[in-house]
């Protein structure tokens, strides 16, 4: 690890920097044990892997624990509770936040104005998807009195030209156009919308005070609906 003196870099990514370099040093050698009861008895320093965080991008060294055949462990990373890939909790939780607000190439303008570096729109949507798979709401276990209710709505809405590639904007401006003031055809409208729409869904988990009922109680309700919209018989 070297430490940022004189580097130009920002001063809370040479905090960064200084803070694992601590760390590092004061590191000291445990017993690990992996899963499959292995003993990790042999431990290699100088293991550095980078870190994007919102700040910029920073290294880190750790001890890591090998055994042949199977590949490192780094307590440290679980110490700091570091995710697998290069990106930091704190830009997964800033691309999803981003996300919400427009479309993936939007959410990654957000990102480069706000940090100063670029991410793709891939990294983007996958940064997203971890966001979403292990939020706290999503994990945390429901009380023992509470049932846990997943809902998710999915639709085709139509999508801005600036929010598709280039690819299917290209395709997108050579498509003619519906003339306007006519109804055309499902067969006609499917072709010319092939490059206009894109598949939103929104999801939603809350926790729901669970009401049993019997199937008596459905069937007295399902009745009693009958009754108040049964329509009134002709008289005479």
């Amino acid at each position: 690890m070297t430490s940022c003196d004189g580097c130009f870099g920002s001063s809370s990514r040479c905090g960064f920097e200084r803070h694992f370099y601590l760390r590092a040093m004061r590191e000291q050698r445990v017993e690990v044990i992996d899963v499959d009861e292995v003993r990790r008895s042999s431990v290699e320093p100088g293991h550095r892997r980078p870190l994007t965080t919102v700040v910029g991008t920073v290294t880190m060294d750790r001890l890591a624990y090998r055994h042949r055949g199977v590949g490192n462990l780094h307590p440290a990373d679980a110490a700091l509770n570091l995710p697998t890939e290069r990106h930091s909790h704190g830009v997964r939780r800033l691309a999803a936040v981003e996300a919400t607000r427009g479309s993936f190439g939007d959410a990654a303008e957000a990102i480069f104005r706000t940090t100063g570096w670029g991410v793709g729109k891939r990294q983007v949507e996958e940064l997203t998807a971890r966001a979403a798979s292990t939020s706290s709401t999503s994990t945390l276990p429901a009380p023992p009195s509470l049932a846990r209710v997943t809902m998710c709505w999915c639709c085709r809405l139509t999508a801005r030209a600036s929010s598709c590639g280039p690819t299917h904007r290209d395709a997108r401006q050579r498509r003619p156009r519906p003339p306007p003031r006519r109804r055309l055809s499902r067969a006609c409208r499917k072709g010319q919308n092939r490059y206009h729409r894109r598949t939103a869904g929104v999801g939603v988990v809350y926790d729901l005070t669970p009401v049993p009922r019997a199937p008596g109680d459905a069937l007295a309700s399902n009745l009693m609906h009958h009754r108040e919209h049964r329509r009134p018989q002709a008289s005479g």
